[in-house]
Parts: structure tokens; C-alpha cells; sequence
């Protein structure tokens, strides 16, 4: 029970680290650099995994949730900024 703690943790602190990038006003540049880290991939696709086979508990549904939420609001933030460098070009 300790080490799935740690593990998600750490998936936690990625989330804020990509959080923290996009709420600092970021050059398009590191917005479009802004990937998971492989931990957090991991984590990501053992939860869709399980979202398929049926076997998520509430609590790994609202984690799934919010790294979807957090996945959409990357991929507008993304295109976001390859519009503004496009424009700037």
C-alpha cells in the first residue's frame, strides 16, 4: 500500500509541474515542449486498462477524469500556441 502511495505522489507532482508551466505565462515554445513524464503515461494507461476491463474504484474513475481534463486542456493550450507562432511567422 506505501509504494502505490509514493507512485501516485509522484504522478501528482507531474501534474502540478505541467500545471505550473501552463499557469506562468509560457512562451509558446514551452507549452508545445510539454509532455507527460513516463511515469505518468504509465499510470495513465493502467487506469484506461482498467477503465476497460471494468475494475476502476470511484476513487481511480476521478483520477482518470482529471488527467483527461488535464490531457484536453494540454492539447488546447498546444494549439493555442502553434496559432500564435503561426501567426508570427
Amino acid at each position: 500500500m506505501r509504494k502505490l502511495a509514493a507512485e501516485e505522489h509522484e504522478v501528482f507532482q507531474d501534474e502540478s509541474a505541467i500545471l505550473q508551466v501552463l499557469t506562468s505565462k509560457p512562451t509558446p515554445q514551452q507549452v508545445l515542449a510539454l509532455h507527460p513524464s513516463p511515469e505518468l503515461e504509465a499510470r495513465v494507461s493502467d487506469l484506461l486498462k482498467r477503465s476497460k476491463e471494468g475494475t476502476l474504484s470511484r476513487r481511480q474513475e476521478a483520477e482518470l477524469e482529471r488527467y483527461l481534463m488535464l490531457e484536453h486542456i494540454v492539447r488546447l493550450a498546444k494549439a493555442h500556441a502553434a496559432q500564435r507562432l503561426a501567426q508570427n511567422e
